[in-house]
């Protein structure tokens, strides 16, 4: 397996509403990211530790309200990009079909949910493909989140403002998928 494929699934799962095997994700992710991305490393320990000395309610409560109540930090990477556009259906629809094509299931969520659009770019082959997709909906939305929680000290935060330098590591940005995402490529189309 290479770091891809051992990492996002790591993160997602250190990314979905947290229980009792939170900490240990976080841990194992940064222990596995440790020697190349210190910065996103030091950011799950610090989640881990965080986890491991915070009464589970309160954990539950803190990342309820930083993701679910406050829809300027929400993990739907396509409402950052998109809004509620027909354009966000587009891209929630041609999600869908490639989490089917890649025998995952987005489960309640919704396809852009960036746990579930981990474990997709942790499958897609070729690794331009991946790279499509973080150029157009993956980095703007992360992005917007790491600016609307800039301010934020909390573990989660840092860990989102840390994500996008190891993306667009594991899965480089071809010249189509930098034109596709311009503004000048928009302005001619």
């Amino acid at each position: 397996m290479d770091a891809r494929t051992q990492s996002l699934p790591l993160l997602a799962a250190v990314l979905e509403y947290p229980d009792e095997r939170t900490a240990g994700l976080a841990r194992r992710a940064a222990d596995l990211l440790a020697g190349d991305h210190i910065g996103l490393a030091n950011a799950l320990w610090d989640l881990a530790v965080w986890l491991e000395n915070t009464p589970r309610g309160a954990v539950e409560e803190r990342y309820t309200g930083l993701f679910d109540l406050n829809p300027v930090a929400t993990l739907n990477l396509g409402f950052h990009v998109f809004g509620d556009t027909y354009q966000r259906g587009e891209f929630l629809a041609g999600l869908a079909g490639e989490l089917r094509q890649r025998g995952l299931e987005a489960g309640l969520d919704l396809p852009d949910y960036l746990p579930t659009v981990l474990r997709l770019l942790g499958r897609i082959e070729p690794l331009e493909e991946a790279g499509l997709l973080l150029s157009v909906g993956v980095l703007p939305g992360l992005a917007k989140i790491g600016e609307s929680l800039k301010d934020s000290q909390d573990p989660w935060s840092r860990l989102l403002r840390a994500l996008p330098d190891l993306l667009a590591e594991l899965c480089p940005i071809t010249p189509v998928a930098v034109l596709a995402r311009s503004p000048e490529a928009s302005a001619h189309a």
